[in-house]
């Protein structure tokens, strides 16, 4: 088997890692682990060859961008597709959005996906007779794709389309105010277990299941999870894959928290497992078969960074089990490494925030404390931003859960990590009452000296909601706010008197 030089992807969603030679000189014949690699596979991380003849993306060395106008991307198309993790569910009918010229090809606004197989490399998936994608589905636990062409699904990239798609839409640009401004590039029909992404080139592989997972393109979680690993890198958080652990782990428990987040449920890849049954294999007495990938839900007794000192012995994700195709019992130690089991304690430290704060304050606070860090961000350098940026939007207010959060995990919090809000002068508040609210809010402000005031209500990604004023008043003031109208969610309200900027922050709630 030829010998090539390969790029070791930022994120393998099981959490295997092997050397760069080892990879690359493995056949599918040695391949215990699962991540068995065929010459077709390397491509998957190396550059384009054909960056001189772009079709609807360029590549300017580093990462792709959009390049088609908006305009470009009107077309829809029918689709089969499973909108949560198969298990003994039906695909469903949905629309494509966001599709290229006529929709010919899963050529999109904000990825392109095709099959490493069959459409070969960096090549789109084309519809059936036309802009019709509603192919059909094949929820085997182990496909011979790399061997047998007729076991490679076209269903497999339109699944990934559409979650990607939607995922962009739904969440990060509708939801977060984030600006996804490159076009992914996701391939299926890899050989091995799990899935991986190369952030710096905006490329995403799904593997068909080996020894112990299914087809990752048909697990909504493990897509979610290897695409906010490019929104992180576009929001400034360039981890170099060969970096130390703690940015690598931090990178890891942000790409677990924000699917998990996005599906409403602690588990990570608890469809795509297929551990149990042992079948033929002797149990072990020591562990049990874990049921998913990863879970932020696990004990913080446990799962704790304990003030940098955390167990030595944490390991996640054991499966023993017989092998159908070389009729041995495997065993996997794939998720003992600093940089996944580190990085599933920081993720179950987010996810213990939102279950006391709600997602539509962890959520913003959390995207706000990535866009701080630098490329080698340590735990307690992200722990700062979190305060930061809990102290930037908030204005406290969800200080001592954040504080909670952090240290029930083990995670330091210093005095000095952030300077407090100044007090206001003497003579200058704000109060906002109830809080939470329903319809109506009061809004009580007191200014030092006359003169005019404006006020508006501003939502996490800054847009203004909200606003009126124009008025002059000494004193205190009082307005009521009309929120029946408004969204449920967190809302920030300031008042602007004078050179001063008055911030309270507001919940919006329905019973």
């Amino acid at each position: 088997m030829k010998h090539l030089k390969l790029k070791i992807p930022i994120a393998i969603l099981a959490g295997l890692s092997i050397s760069t030679t080892a990879w690359a000189q493995s056949s599918p014949q040695d391949a215990v682990s699962g991540m068995c690699v065929t010459e077709n596979v390397q491509a998957a991380f190396l550059p384009p060859d054909n960056v001189d003849e772009p079709i609807f993306a360029v590549f300017d060395g580093s990462r792709y961008k959009k390049a088609a106008s908006i305009g470009q991307y009107q077309a829809t198309a029918p689709a089969n597709v499973f909108l949560n993790n198969p298990f003994d569910v039906q695909p469903v009918e949905v629309v494509l959005e966001g599709l290229i010229g006529d929709g010919l090809t899963l050529e999109g606004e904000y990825v392109r996906a095709g099959s490493e197989r069959i459409d070969g490399f960096e090549v789109a998936t084309t519809g059936i007779d036309g802009a019709d994608y509603r192919f059909e589905a094949d929820t085997t636990d182990i496909k011979l794709c790399n061997t047998d062409l007729s076991r490679c699904p076209q269903f497999d990239a339109v699944n990934v389309y559409y979650h990607i798609d939607r995922f962009v839409r739904d969440f990060w640009i509708d939801r977060m105010g984030v600006d996804i401004s490159f076009q992914a590039n996701a391939r299926v029909h890899i050989g091995g277990d799990g899935a991986a992404a190369q952030p710096d080139e905006r490329s995403l592989i799904f593997k068909v299941g080996n020894i112990f997972n299914k087809n990752a393109a048909l697990s909504n979680d493990l897509i979610y999870h290897e695409y906010t690993h490019l929104v992180t890198w576009a929001l400034g958080f360039e981890v170099d894959s060969g970096g130390p652990d703690e940015p690598l782990a931090l990178s890891e428990g942000y790409a677990d928290y924000f699917a998990a987040t996005y599906t409403d449920g602690p588990r990570i890849g608890d469809w795509v497992v297929t551990c149990p049954p042992r079948q033929l294999c002797i149990d072990d007495e020591d562990r049990d078969n874990d049921l998913e990938i990863r879970h932020l839900g696990v004990d913080a007794t446990i799962w704790n960074w304990n003030f940098g000192l955390p167990d030595a012995g944490l390991e996640y994700g054991f499966c023993l089990r017989y092998h159908e195709l070389d009729q041995k019992c495997k065993d996997s130690y794939n998720n003992t490494q600093p940089r996944y089991v580190w990085g599933m304690i920081w993720a179950a430290m987010l996810w213990d925030l939102r279950q006391e704060v709600g997602a539509d304050v962890a959520d913003f606070l959390i995207v706000d404390a990535i866009r701080r860090h630098s490329s080698v961000a340590s735990f307690a350098e992200a722990t700062v931003n979190l305060i930061e940026a809990e102290n930037s939007l908030f204005n406290g207010l969800h200080r001592d859960a954040l504080e909670r959060a952090l240290t029930g995990r083990g995670f330091p919090v210093t005095a000095t990590a952030v300077e407090d809000e100044p007090e206001l002068p003497e003579g200058l508040d704000i109060q906002v009452w109830p809080n939470p609210s329903t319809e109506r809010a009061q809004v009580s402000f007191k200014t030092v000296r006359s003169g005019e005031w404006n006020w508006r209500m501003v939502d996490m990604t800054g847009r203004i909601v909200l606003s009126g004023g124009g008025q002059s008043a000494s004193g205190e003031s009082t307005l009521t706010l009309d929120t029946a109208a408004v969204a449920p969610g967190v809302y920030v309200i300031q008042v602007l008197t004078g050179d001063r900027v008055l911030n309270k922050s507001l919940s919006i709630v329905r019973q």
